[in-house]
């Protein structure tokens, strides 16, 4: 499935998780830009901001709740490892 897609599947609750998938990349890319054009002055992503987002995007796709997926701050379980867990801290604050 790629990024702007969404499920292909009969069940509405596939549809509806497939669209907080989407919506939580989204957000994720829209923060990850922010800070970049803030702090890196540029147009596009530099390399470890684009690396960030690729991780970031990786970990949603990844993740081992996918159909009931909570948000990543609610989440009991930490998947991103611990240096770019405070990367997207960074991010976010």
């Amino acid at each position: 499935m790629g990024w702007g897609e969404l499920s292909r599947k009969e069940n509405d609750v596939d549809v509806r998780e497939s669209r907080r998938l989407r919506r939580e990349k989204e957000t994720i890319s829209a923060m990850i830009a922010l800070y970049c054009r803030s702090r890196h002055s540029g147009e596009k992503l530099c390399y470890d901001c684009g690396t960030l987002l690729s991780y970031a995007e990786l970990r949603i796709e990844q993740c081992r709740f996918h159909d009931s997926k909570p948000p990543c701050n609610q989440c009991k379980v930490h998947c991103c490892s611990r240096p770019m867990r405070d990367e997207v801290r960074a991010v976010k604050w």
